[in-house]
């Protein structure tokens, strides 16, 4: 991590001194880092090959996103390319226990997010990732048609080209996107998180802190069907979302539909293991 010192003191002044490196979990897509300065301040550094190219960038655009729409993030202090690899130094967030009542919060703060005029279209300037997958942003009128062709049927694409699912079963994803319409409605653009599972936000003294975001103008209902995933967010984050800007009846119908897509996402990026979580959901809705 020697490349790191250099930049350190550019950020920080000449004076400023790295501590301390110390390895921390951060996901399986990266190698992550805690360290300490000598002016106080701690820091979360991240590190990765070249490729997937513009990873850091497109995570510093979509936390820049976020701020800008009033959500919690950590300060990005730098994105650089050094030695054939690239980093991102960020604040360290310190975690603390949740509660009941940091859950609440949290589920309102997301809410209000969420409830933001975002304009009248579905996508992002720019393309960015989903994990280690290229996640496509082109911008469309259509909700239907930005979910149909931008998140699922690029994942199908890519499990083609994978040879992931047979082509039967391609054609069972294909008639549902066709039947999209009948499922999901033309929800008003939000600003969503976009990879919002248990994962993505760290709770601390200040409130809940968004990060590793998937960030794109779409319907906050793909939003809340990605924390419900893995096991669901706690009672109160609910009920602090559904008090300030309360779901449609009509979600827990088609949430599995939105969940599709991080389902095949997961195909794609870890093997065969999702596949009939992935058929069962098409089934449901098609046949």
């Amino acid at each position: 991590m020697n490349s790191i010192r250099p930049v350190i003191k550019d950020i920080f002044g000449a004076s400023a001194e790295v501590k301390s490196f110390t390895p921390v979990s951060g996901g399986s897509i990266s190698g992550s880092y805690f360290a300490e300065i000598n002016n106080g301040k701690s820091l979360f550094i991240k590190k990765n090959r070249i490729g997937p190219e513009n990873l850091f960038k497109c995570e510093r655009n979509g936390l820049a996103a976020l701020k800008s729409s009033g959500a919690r993030v950590p300060e990005v202090y730098k994105v650089f390319i050094d030695a054939g690899h690239q980093y991102i130094i960020m604040q360290y967030i310190e975690r603390t226990s949740q509660s009941k009542s940091s859950d609440y919060n949290f589920g309102k703060e997301l809410a209000e997010l969420h409830a933001k005029d975002a304009g009248d279209k579905y996508g992002f300037h720019e393309n960015n990732y989903i994990g280690a997958n290229r996640q496509f942003n082109d911008y469309s009128s259509s909700w239907v048609s930005f979910f149909g062709n931008m998140r699922l049927g690029h994942q199908l694409k890519l499990a083609q080209s994978n040879n992931y699912l047979t082509d039967h079963e391609v054609s069972l994803f294909f008639s549902l996107i066709e039947k999209l319409e009948s499922f999901i409605p033309e929800d008003k653009p939000s600003l969503i998180h976009g990879d919002l599972w248990g994962g993505n936000y760290i709770n601390s003294a200040e409130g809940c802190y968004l990060i590793d975001p998937a960030v794109y103008l779409g319907s906050r209902e793909a939003d809340i069907a990605m924390t419900e995933l893995f096991g669901g967010f706690s009672n109160d984050f609910y009920k602090g979302y559904n008090d300030v800007f309360p779901l449609d009846r009509g979600y827990r119908e088609r949430k599995d539909i939105y969940n599709l897509y991080h389902i095949l996402n997961h195909l794609n990026l870890f093997g065969l293991s999702y596949k009939n979580q992935a058929l069962s959901i098409a089934k449901r809705y098609v046949l």
